[in-house]
């Protein structure tokens, strides 16, 4: 096969030279091969700048909306106290009853335990919530409700390790004086 394409340039040759002009046609061909793409980076320049310019637009307003809720819930103000004060009150009640309990009631399990930590898993969810939706009073009584709830079940444990505790020591008592 390659005789025949050389012998079919070889009788043609004359005609090929006639017909092609040295100058304009190896010039034609390096001006097509060495044309600037300048359109298609500068497209892709053009719109991440877009995306970038939207995308951190989104986030700044995102951010005032985060500051003006937290602005608002700090504004809020529940029974004549700020709601960081009242939450600020019940979580060191809390922490001080939890304390308590596990202080005097080191090896004694309680089924009230297991509420407790769902109500604060809970207390928790509506915390979300608030900061999701804003300031909404129904959001902050649950939660002052949820707290003040808890602290009830502490207390109610504190009671019980005492009633505990008395009536073991009225039985160890009792036993001391049989022993008498």
């Amino acid at each position: 096969m390659k005789d025949r394409f050389e012998e079919f340039v070889n009788q043609n040759k004359p005609q090929f030279d006639e017909s092609f002009n040295a100058d304009k046609g190896w010039q034609g061909i390096n001006d097509k091969i060495n044309q600037p793409t300048k359109t298609r980076s500068f497209n892709w320049f053009a719109a991440a700048s877009i995306v970038l310019l939207l995308a951190v637009g989104w986030l700044v307003i995102d951010r005032i909306s985060l500051n003006q809720k937290v602005t608002a819930l700090e504004q809020v103000a529940v029974e004549g106290r700020s709601y960081s004060e009242i939450e600020n009150y019940y979580t060191q009640q809390i922490s001080l009853k939890s304390a308590e309990v596990k202080k005097k009631g080191d090896n004694i399990d309680y089924p009230l335990a297991k509420d407790v930590k769902t109500l604060q898993a809970k207390y928790e969810t509506l915390k979300v919530k608030l900061k999701e939706k804003g300031p909404n009073e129904q959001i902050i009584n649950a939660m002052i409700l949820n707290l003040r709830t808890q602290i009830e079940l502490l207390n109610e444990q504190l009671s019980i390790i005492e009633h505990i505790n008395n009536y073991m020591n009225t039985e160890n008592n009792k036993n001391n004086e049989t022993q008498i």
